[in-house]
C-alpha cells in the first residue's frame, strides 16, 4: 500500500523481515532484563505480511515479554490471521484507518479497499469476543488530513459503538507529525 501518511518510501535500507534466528537471539537477551521492553513487531512496514508474525509473538510471550505490539493498516487482517495473533498472545494492536467512507479512505490509504479493511476489523472484534479474550487491545487511529477531509466526528461515530471499551479499546485521533 502507499499511504500518504507514511515516510516508508524514504527508507534507504532494504525492506524485509528480520531473520527468525536473530529475532530469537534478541528476545532471549532482553528477556533476561529486569525491565522487559515493549516489543514492537513492526518497522516502517506492514507486519501482517510477515508469515512468522504469530510465531514471533508467541516466542516473545513465552520468554516473559509483557507487552507485544503491532501497528497495521489491517488490510490483511483476515479472520484466520486474527485468530492466529489473538491466540499467540498479542497484547496491543494499533490500526491506522485514515478515512470514514470509501472515498476518503481510498484517497489516503492508496491501493487499499475501505470495505475489505472495515470488514476485517469487524471480524477481528467478533473473533476476539468469541474467544473470550481481552487482548490484543485495539487502538484505532485516525489522522485528519486534506485527503480524508478531516472528518473526526464521523470517524468517532463510525467506530465508537463497535470497539469494546471494557477491554481497553480506544480511538486515537492525532495530528500528522514530522518524522524529522
Amino acid at each position: 500500500s502507499q499511504c500518504v501518511m507514511c515516510p516508508r518510501e524514504k527508507l534507504t535500507r532494504k525492506p524485509g523481515f528480520m531473520d527468525f534466528g536473530l529475532f530469537e537471539k534478541i528476545i532471549k537477551e532482553v528477556s533476561g532484563m529486569r525491565h522487559k521492553p515493549v516489543t514492537h513487531l513492526h518497522g516502517f512496514g506492514e507486519p501482517l505480511l510477515d508469515k512468522l508474525l504469530a510465531e514471533r509473538i508467541e516466542l516473545a510471550k513465552t520468554n516473559g515479554i509483557k507487552h507485544t505490539y503491532i501497528v497495521t493498516n489491517a488490510s490483511l487482517l483476515f479472520p484466520e490471521t486474527s485468530r492466529k495473533i489473538i491466540n499467540a498472545g498479542l497484547d496491543k494492536m494499533k490500526i491506522s484507518f485514515y478515512g470514514t467512507d470509501e472515498e476518503s479512505y481510498n484517497a489516503t490509504m492508496r491501493k487499499l479497499n475501505f470495505n475489505v479493511t472495515f470488514q476485517n476489523i469487524i471480524d477481528f472484534l467478533r473473533i476476539r469476543k468469541e474467544l473470550k479474550r481481552k487482548n490484543p487491545q485495539l487502538i484505532l487511529q485516525y489522522i485528519p488530513h486534506e485527503t480524508n477531509n478531516a472528518r473526526t466526528e464521523e470517524f468517532s461515530a463510525l467506530w465508537s459503538n463497535l470497539i469494546d471499551k471494557k477491554v481497553g479499546d480506544c480511538l486515537n485521533i492525532t495530528s500528522l507529525h514530522n518524522y524529522g
